[in-house]
């Protein structure tokens, strides 16, 4: 088979089967005639991303939650007091937080015990949505596939999903739904059953038509990384059974300072170069000395380019067309003033220039900081 979340462009290898399964762990029958159907789980390891999944139909019901905390005093203890602490770290007692498979309510109710104001829901069946709506939460009934609209018309603080995104056959469509939601400075809070806990005891049974994916924590890491978000913690908890990763959007990166220092350092050099009184020339060939003279044009200012590399020499740059000469040529044809690019070769350039060609007036260094003398 091939991988559901890398949509189909890596093949998986087959690690076991577990036969004569519940084709769904909640189907519970009325007549016990339709209730002896099994399936076999064919297990398989994505060989790109690393996903362990079955390759079995989704079950009906995977767009809904179906949740027992309910009849667990201890879950509800323990989520009260992990929901207090997401709420507080990240001071969300006013903000707006969406949970994607919302259920009945029953975390939203714990979330608004944990102090939280202004709760969203969004769960797709039918029956859980209308005992939802019933609540004093902000609802809808959806879930995040191509069809889902986001009628609430803004992005949240905080989402958050529990257990959950395991049963999703586009988990990548997903994920990716869930970090559109967020606003730029959100964060999300997603779980999904701990597979190393499987593996590390070995519980087999585990395995079931329901979860589509098993996730390690590599593997958990990996895949919210891939649609765009960045891990601020990531660990186990609930007796190891659970994994929990807390995110955000990876922002994108800020180059306003090297775009500034770009125009600066390229004005200052074409102002230098276009005063100068005196022959000019380029010591160095890199791709960085050829990027700063394509983008002032140096043909209009520059004489010729020298390198120490021979295979450059005789040669002429792209762009400017200037040759590159043997750095010998400074002394058949010396100029008033080098310009190094060399750079972080530069300094060692200079003590050579200074050693060998010592009859060369002005040598000049040229990179990220802008142009300045060499013993400036």
């Amino acid at each position: 088979m091939n991988c559901r979340f890398c949509n189909l462009d890596s093949s998986c290898d087959h690690l076991l089967t577990i036969e004569n399964q519940p084709p769904s762990a909640q189907g519970f029958f009325d007549n016990q005639g339709e209730s002896y159907i099994t399936i076999d789980l064919e297990i398989y390891e994505c060989n790109q991303c690393g996903l362990v999944q079955h390759n079995s139909e989704p079950v009906s019901y995977y767009k809904d939650v179906i949740r027992a905390v309910a009849y667990s005093p201890e879950m509800k203890i323990f989520r009260l007091q992990q929901f207090k602490n997401f709420i507080n770290i990240n001071q969300l007692w006013d903000k707006n937080i969406l949970e994607i498979g919302a259920g009945k309510g029953e975390y939203l109710d714990l979330f608004n015990e944990a102090g939280a104001t202004r709760l969203y829901g969004l769960e797709n069946s039918l029956q859980s949505f209308k005992i939802l709506d019933d609540k004093k939460y902000n609802s809808q009934r959806g879930f995040l596939d191509d069809k889902f609209i986001n009628n609430w018309e803004l992005s949240f603080d905080a989402v958050v999903s529990f257990n959950f995104v395991e049963h999703w056959p586009d988990l990548q469509k997903g994920l990716k739904n869930i970090k559109n939601l967020l606003s730029d400075d959100g964060i999300g809070l997603i779980e999904v059953p701990n597979f190393d806990h499987m593996l590390r005891n070995k519980i087999y049974t585990e395995f079931t038509a329901d979860h589509i994916f098993y996730f390690t924590e590599k593997t958990f890491r990996n895949a919210l990384q891939s649609v765009g978000f960045e891990i601020i913690s990531m660990g186990s908890v609930w007796k190891d059974y659970i994994l929990s990763a807390t995110v955000k959007k990876r922002q994108k990166i800020d180059i306003r300072e090297m775009i500034e220092s770009k125009k600066k350092n390229t004005f200052e050099l074409v102002n230098f170069l276009s005063t100068y009184d005196g022959s000019v020339v380029v010591w160095g060939a890199g791709h960085q000395a050829l990027s700063i003279m394509a983008m002032i044009r140096a043909d209009s200012f520059i004489e010729y380019v020298v390198d120490s590399a021979p295979f450059k020499q005789g040669k002429f740059c792209p762009v400017t067309g200037l040759e590159i000469f043997s750095p010998m040529q400074l002394k058949v044809d010396c100029p008033k003033c080098i310009v190094v690019m060399g750079a972080a070769y530069s300094d060692e350039i200079v003590r050579i220039i200074q050693n060998d060609f010592g009859n060369i007036l002005d040598i000049f260094i040229m990179d990220d900081k802008g142009i300045r003398e060499a013993n400036g």
